[in-house]
């Protein structure tokens, strides 16, 4: 029972009180959208969409982030879990309307304590082919599948016409 009440505290804290720096080029309307711009110069060279995935009932919901930058026709998906252990992830799976797309992380999983309490940001990065997200827009259904070392946990990003704010912020910048 305690840990049920700290994980849905956390779950509260967590929805409502990141804070995201703003960076040059990002204006609050950008930032409440999810979409956050990044310069390095005059011209703009990133743009990333960020929100959740669908977690009715499970604490620590996961956040999706789709970097818009095109590296030789594939794009960077990561995943962001915050809870108080740390997640090794190792592979996503995207579960499209029956039909399954599984890619291997890019590399280790990178970990960062959020400051002031005790959760931890488990995050890693896969290369999805664009066609992928072709077959993301026509679609009535879809899971994500993280395989990680403690189990495989699965979320929804779109069931039965709900969409998730990660599909949302897809559905915007596609």
């Amino acid at each position: 029972m305690k840990n049920y009440l700290l994980f849905t505290a956390l779950s509260v804290l967590l929805s409502g009180c990141l804070v995201v720096k703003s960076h040059t080029g990002s204006t609050p309307e950008t930032i409440a959208k999810g979409v956050k711009t990044v310069e390095n110069s005059k011209a703009v060279t990133r743009t990333t969409t960020r929100g959740s995935l669908l977690c009715e009932h499970a604490p620590g919901c996961p956040e999706m982030a789709i970097d818009w930058k095109q590296n030789r026709g594939a794009y960077d998906i990561s995943m962001h879990i915050y809870g108080p252990d740390r997640i090794g992830m190792k592979a996503f799976t995207f579960i499209v309307d029956g039909s399954h797309y599984s890619y291997s992380t890019q590399s280790a999983t990178s970990y960062r304590s959020l400051e002031n309490s005790n959760v931890l940001e488990s995050a890693n990065t896969v290369r999805v082919p664009s066609s992928l997200f072709s077959r993301f827009k026509n679609a009535q259904n879809i899971q994500v599948q993280i395989n990680t070392n403690q189990k495989d946990i699965s979320y929804a990003m779109l069931s039965n016409g709900k969409q998730s704010k990660a599909y949302q912020l897809f559905l915007r910048a596609y």
